[in-house]
C-alpha cells in the first residue's frame, strides 16, 4: 500500500507541473496575446519547429516589412515574414526559404503580428495534450487518488494522536500516587535533624556547669584572701 502510494505521490506531482505549464503558457491571452505552435521548420532559425509564439491582432498600419505575421491561408495558419507590402496586400517569405510565397495575403486573412517571445520545443506538449484528451482523463484520476490517499491518511494519524491522548489522561492518577511518597522523606529528614540537635542541648548544660563551679572556686579564693589581709592588720 506503501509503495502505491508513493507511486500516486510522484505522478500527482508530475501532473501539477504539468497543469502549471500549461497554465502559464495560457497566461498571456488575458492581454490578448494568442499562444500558436508551430509545426514546420520553414522559419527556422530564428522560430524551430514546435516552438511557441503568441500574435496580437495590431491595425494594418502597424504591419510594416520584417515583421512576422500569423495568417489564415486554406483553412492552415502560417506564420511568415513580411516581405513586401503593397496596396494589394502583404507579400510574405519564410527565413528558411528561397523564393516568396505565390499567394498576397491579405488584411483580412492576417491574425495577427507575432510578437518577440518565442517558447522553444514546448509546442511539443501543447500539441500532445490537445490532440489526446486521455491525458486530461487521467491526469484527473490521478489527482482524484491522490485526494483519497491524502485524506485517509490524515485521517489515520488523527486516530494516532487521540489514541496517544486518551493513554495519557489514563496515566497522569499514577503520577500523582507517586507525588506523595517524597512526603516520608521530608518526615524523616525532620526527625533526624531534631535527634542531631539533641546532644547539643547536653553539651550546653556541662558548659553552664563548669561555670558555675569556676564562680564558686572564686568566691573562696577571695574570702581567704579578705581572711588573710585581717590578720595582717590585726
Amino acid at each position: 500500500m506503501k509503495v502505491l502510494k508513493g507511486i500516486i505521490h510522484v505522478l500527482a506531482w508530475i501532473c501539477y507541473v504539468a497543469i502549471a505549464v500549461y497554465a502559464i503558457i495560457c497566461i498571456p491571452l488575458i492581454f490578448g496575446h494568442k499562444p500558436l505552435v508551430v509545426l514546420s521548420d520553414s522559419m527556422e532559425p530564428n522560430i524551430k519547429e514546435g516552438s511557441i509564439i503568441y500574435y496580437k491582432k495590431v491595425p494594418k498600419k502597424e504591419i510594416k516589412e520584417g515583421n512576422i505575421i500569423s495568417f489564415k491561408i486554406s483553412d492552415k495558419i502560417v506564420s511568415h515574414r513580411v516581405y513586401k507590402v503593397d496596396d494589394s496586400g502583404f507579400t510574405t517569405k519564410g527565413d528558411a526559404t528561397s523564393t516568396i510565397d505565390p499567394v498576397v495575403i491579405t488584411y483580412d486573412q492576417v491574425l495577427g503580428k507575432v510578437d518577440s517571445i518565442v517558447l522553444p520545443y514546448i509546442g511539443y506538449y501543447i500539441k500532445t495534450v490537445n490532440n489526446h484528451y486521455y491525458i486530461v482523463i487521467g491526469v484527473v484520476i490521478i489527482l482524484i487518488l491522490e485526494f483519497v490517499t491524502s485524506n485517509i491518511s490524515r485521517k489515520k494519524d488523527d486516530d494516532l494522536v487521540e489514541e496517544t491522548t486518551d493513554e495519557s489522561t489514563t496515566e497522569t492518577p499514577k503520577e500523582e500516587v507517586t507525588k506523595e511518597e517524597p512526603v516520608e522523606e521530608e518526615t524523616k529528614v525532620i526527625e533526624t535533624t531534631i535527634e542531631k540537635e539533641e546532644p547539643e542541648k547536653e553539651f550546653k548544660t556541662e558548659v553552664f556547669n563548669l561555670d558555675e563551679i569556676k564562680e564558686v572556686k572564686d568566691k573562696e579564693e577571695s574570702s581567704d584572701k579578705e581572711e588573710d589581709e585581717e590578720i595582717e592588720i590585726l
